[in-house]
């Protein structure tokens, strides 16, 4: 009789054992999926009128796999962090200040914006992040006509990422100003070879920054080696990241067209959250769609863990 309950007891015990294993196996294969919200942005190929578009008008792949989407939330909806990140040492930003004023006091009210100055490989946060347009159009200044030759201003970059630190549900977004150049990596190099680029473009992957960018020349970069250089560098940023570089092979004249060109954008985009099954892996393939054809978007390429 003490054989036969000891045995049934040893069963007992082992029948919990195995539901709460089973317990534990379903909720590891649960976890390894997670919510992943990006930001994109919707651009009519022939620059016509973008229609508003509803979340099952997308389609959002990860590594080629169609991927549930769980919410879309669209401009007017979704709280804009804006960074304004200008590098000094541009011959033609002085000239500028009143359309960059312009562009941030016209901006949706509620809009938070952070106006950052970049010089000599230090950042100078002029203002941190405000609802107050009017008081972060102030502090557009006058800026340094002469920057050391030496600057990287993706060193710079990375240091702003961190002001957006716990703010992935939101429209984070960069307007870094600059020539692009980075005297480190040659004016002979590409894009795809700048550490200091490559790192910048993960941390914005990873915390959903997107980074438009104005390109405006400098002193260093009157060779057109090291000019091609530098715009081919800020067009690559900011299509990893899911944003646009506004540039001409000469410099702009004025910033007035790229920065209304932005601020219709600003209007054109979605906040697009999904199940991602990623996690495991150290990065991954992205790619968002709709159901017309006349549309292209613009998101992030990669997401890293």
């Amino acid at each position: 009789m003490f054989s036969y309950k000891l045995i049934n007891y040893i069963l007992a015990i082992f029948l919990i054992l195995c539901s709460f294993t089973a317990n534990n196996l379903t909720y590891a294969q649960t976890s390894a999926e997670t919510i992943k919200t990006i930001t994109v942005t919707v651009k009519e190929k022939k620059n016509r009128f973008v229609p508003e578009l509803q979340a099952s008008d997308f389609q959002v792949y990860q590594d080629g796999v169609l991927s549930p989407i769980v919410f879309v939330q669209p401009s007017n909806q979704a709280p804009l962090n804006l960074a304004v990140v200008m590098q000094e040492g541009l011959e033609q930003f002085n000239l500028e200040i009143n359309s960059i004023k312009q562009f941030i006091t016209n901006l949706p009210t509620g809009s938070k914006i952070m106006v950052v100055y970049a010089k000599d490989n230090f950042v100078t946060v002029a203002q941190e992040f405000t609802t107050d347009l009017t008081q972060a159009a102030s502090k557009i200044r006058v800026t340094d006509s002469f920057s050391s030759f030496a600057v990287n201003p993706y060193w710079d970059l990375k240091g702003v990422l961190p002001y957006f630190n716990g703010l992935e549900q939101e429209r984070n977004e960069i307007l870094f100003i600059s020539d692009g150049f980075d005297p480190s990596n040659g004016k002979f190099s590409t894009a795809t070879s700048n550490l200091y680029l490559d790192q910048v473009m993960r941390e914005a992957q990873k915390n959903n920054v997107v980074i438009f960018s104005i390109f405006a020349p400098s002193a260093r970069v009157k060779n057109f080696f090291a000019q091609n250089t530098g715009i081919n560098s800020l067009i690559y940023l900011s299509e990893q990241t899911g944003g646009q570089a506004f540039y001409t092979n000469s410099g702009y004249v004025t910033f007035d067209v790229p920065l209304q060109k932005f601020a219709q954008l600003l209007k054109q985009q979605y906040v697009i959250s999904y199940i991602s099954s990623g996690i495991g892996k150290k990065y991954y393939q992205v790619k968002v769609t709709t159901d017309f054809s006349n549309l292209t978007v613009l998101a992030t390429k990669e997401f890293h863990f």
